[in-house]
Parts: structure tokens; sequence; C-alpha cells
């Protein structure tokens, strides 16, 4: 089973650590169908333990000083139907120099991601409505990302940002957030540039601010937490789709030349026959074996299409554009 790529990035102190934990402890329960599993079962543990510090301990994790990865199976009604590879960057990365060594390997793999998901924090947002220009580079530095992907690949991949700490944004700081967006990011919107991408807020609950800033006050409660990597398993599934779907097509193409090629062979004469075979067995046992491929493939489709009605109810809390215009999902 071919394994995805995603990549989350976000400056320092946007919640990315914060967001796996809560990610992982929500999709470990089938929601919709749908359920992660951690492949290292060490891995399955930190995270677990992760979120158990958050949720019942009242602390918050450490800064992110390093680089993780983590691997995880998705299942829909309990079976595997993809892999994901989730990398967490380090927030420092991104404002780091080239010739460091995780810079290198974050560039490489940014190249090579199927998904980017791209957390922005309240704080940061809130100090930018407030006229802090200053804190604009921080989303200039997560644009020259995407630019960057541009530059390097001809393809598009689904992009996401997860707007963390929702749960500090006013109404009309709310009613902001879009155009907030699209003034940074705005190559996403122009036409023709092919992305997709998606804009959700989420939050692990509400919370005061303490002295100890690691200390935990207020409810642990997550909305939205699952949206941005079940975005990402949407777009690859309506991906695989349409590839399965060109299959059929070939299919129904080829059946209709072998059907031409046995009419043909049934005009061959007795001794066509004997001197160069019976092309007419042959041609039905092609016409079988398309048969058998076509019905897999409808058995895949209809798979394939249930699970994402299945999960179409998850993005109504999201705003998803391609080429910045709105659309559904």
């Amino acid at each position: 089973m071919e394994s995805n790529v995603i990549t989350m990035v976000g400056m320092s102190g946007s919640g990315k650590t914060c967001f796996v934990y809560a990610m992982y402890d929500y999709m470990q329960l089938t929601h919709n169908g749908f359920s992660f599993t951690a492949e290292d079962p060490d891995v399955d543990l930190d995270l677990m333990n992760g979120w158990s510090s958050i949720a019942f301990e009242g602390k918050w994790p450490p800064g992110t000083m390093e680089t993780t990865n983590y691997d995880f199976f998705v299942q829909y009604a309990t079976k595997p139907i993809m892999n994901f590879s989730w990398c967490d960057y380090r927030g420092g990365v991104l404002t780091s120099r080239s010739d460091e060594s995780d810079k290198k390997e974050f560039l490489q793999r940014l190249k090579e991601s199927s998904c980017l998901i791209i957390t922005i924090g309240a704080d940061t947002v809130k100090e930018i409505l407030e006229g802090n220009m200053r804190k604009t580079l921080e989303l200039k530095i997560l644009n020259s990302l995407i630019k960057r992907f541009e530059v390097e690949n001809t393809r598009r991949i689904p992009i996401i940002f997860a707007l963390t700490k929702a749960d500090l944004y006013t109404k009309d700081e709310q009613g902001k957030l879009l155009d907030l967006i699209k003034n940074y990011f705005n190559s996403l919107y122009t036409e023709g540039s092919g992305w997709m991408f998606g804009i959700v807020p989420v939050t692990l609950g509400r919370f005061e601010k303490t002295e100890n800033p690691r200390d935990i006050i207020g409810e642990v409660a997550p909305k939205n937490i699952h949206i941005p990597v079940m975005f990402f398993v949407a777009s690859v599934l309506k991906e695989k789709a349409a590839e399965i779907q060109g299959k059929l097509n070939d299919i129904r193409i080829n059946r209709s030349q072998y059907r031409a090629s046995l009419e043909t062979a049934g005009e061959q004469s007795f001794w066509s026959k004997i001197l160069n075979g019976d092309r007419s067995k042959m041609i039905q046992k092609n016409l079988s074996s398309l048969d058998e491929e076509e019905k897999n493939i409808l058995t895949q489709i209809a798979d394939i299409e249930a699970s994402l009605k299945s999960m179409s109810s998850m993005f109504k809390v999201c705003k998803i554009f391609f080429e910045g215009k709105p659309v559904d999902f």
C-alpha cells in the first residue's frame, strides 16, 4: 500500500504538536466509519501520553525542538484503505538557514509532499489585525513555501489552513479571516493555478492565561481537530476514484474492440482455424477477464463512493476553494 506524505508546517507556538495529539486521540475511535492507527506501537503510546498530559494533567507540551515523523494506517469500515506519513517540523525550521540539516530535509520533503497542512495561530492573526505588520512576516514565510512548491512542481496538492486557537477570535475577527488568507496567499486564488485548498478553524477548548505558560486552566474540548487530515484523505480518495474510472473506461473500449474481433473471428474458414487456430476462443477468454476486472473495479468505486459520502458532513465547517472559487467537497 503506497504511503502518502503529509507535511505540517507552522511558526513556533502555532499549536502543531498539540494538534497532532488531539487529532490522534479523536481519530483512534471510529468516526463516520474512519479511524487511524499508528504503525509503530511506541508512537501510539507517545501520542496517547501526549494527549493525556493535556487532557488530564493540565500541562501543555514543551515547544517542539526536533522534527517528528508519524506513520498511520487509515481504516474505513474496519478495512485498511491507505497509509500516510505525517511529519511535524519544529517551528524554527522555517526561519533557519538552508545549510542546516533539517532545513534541507524539510525542503526535500516539501517537494515530495502529497498534502500541506499550514497551522496559523490566532495570536498571530489577532496581532496582524490590530496593526502589528511585523507579524505579517510569518504569513509571508508560509506563503513562500507554496511559491517554492509551484516552481519545483507541475502537480498541485491539497492545502488546508488550520486556524488554531480559534476560541480566541471575536466575531468581528472571524469575519476578517478569509480576507487575511486571500491577501497573503493570493496565488492560490489565481485562475488556472490548479490549487484546491480549505480553511478551517480548530481549537482545543477555551483557556485562561496563566503565569506558567505550560499550565492549563479552562475547558479541554477539541473542535474540528480531525478535519485537516480528513480533507487530505478525501482528496486522495477522489483522485483514486478518478484514476479507477479511467481504467473502467479503458475496459469498455477494449471490450468493444474484442467484440468486433470476435465477429471477424467467426468468419474464419475451417482451414484457417486448422492452420492458425480458432481465435474466437482466445478472444472469449479475454472478454471474460475484462468482465472480472470490471466487476472488481465497480466494487472499488462503490466502496470509495460510500466512504466519501460517509465523510461529506465533516466538511460543513470548512470553506473549500478551487482557484479561489468556493466549491462543494
